[in-house]
């Protein structure tokens, strides 16, 4: 129980406040940089960092349970690429207004007649995402289209940091809701609503009960 006490105390004194004070200097600078410069650097310590971290080993036990018949080397190539593309998505933060600007010709959106024949109607309808390459982009992408797109995001565990994560994300304007049972009933209202609800494939509520699933192999 002391050893608990002591922990939240050292997180909430030095860890929490140690995290968001190098990642707000981070955002600064890597502001001032070029997005591609930004993005690189981040995919660098992405790669350099991740894969010794012991969270990879996790990755690593998955993807053998998953594909067995996989190599150790393509399992490598698939970690490093995660990390890769986490760091980036990191740096590429401050410059999202930037990079889903309409002028920038780096986002392309396919299919924007059914995006707006949606919008237009009093339906509810659900925008899902996969959660890979820049996952934020969605919701500045639909605030450019008109879209009135409520999204379900999971807080960051450090809440010094929720102010920075807010102020990025706001700039695409939209609402949010935060992932968790209070965050389902609210998306459930925004759908009787007909309001628009974003999410991601992968989110997932860790409450309710445990489900065994069966892997059958030919």
């Amino acid at each position: 129980m002391a050893d608990a006490n002591f922990k939240r105390l050292f997180q909430k004194l030095v860890k929490h406040p140690f995290e968001a004070a190098s990642l707000f200097i981070a955002l600064g600078v890597f502001r001032l940089l070029p997005i591609d410069v930004s993005s690189n650097i981040g995919g660098w310590l992405g790669r350099t960092v991740g894969p010794r971290l012991s969270t990879s080993n996790r990755a690593r036990r998955n993807l053998r349970l998953a594909f067995p018949e996989i190599s150790s080397a393509e399992i490598e190539r698939i970690v490093l690429g995660v990390w890769d593309n986490l760091g980036r998505v990191l740096f590429e933060y401050p410059h999202l207004d930037q990079i889903t600007a309409r002028e920038s010709g780096r986002v392309e959106l396919v299919g924007a007649e059914h995006v707006y024949a949606g919008a237009a109607s009093e339906r509810s309808a659900i925008l899902a995402a996969g959660h890979l390459a820049n996952w934020e982009v969605m919701a500045f992408v639909a605030a450019q289209h008109d879209v009135d797109l409520t999204i379900i995001v999971r807080e960051p565990n450090n809440p010094y940091v929720q102010p920075a994560v807010d102020k990025l994300r706001g700039m695409s304007g939209g609402q949010r809701i935060s992932k968790g049972t209070d965050g389902a009933r609210q998306a459930l209202q925004l759908l009787k609503r007909g309001g628009v609800l974003g999410i991601l494939f992968d989110q997932k509520m860790s409450d309710g009960i445990p489900v065994s699933f069966s892997v059958i192999r030919p």
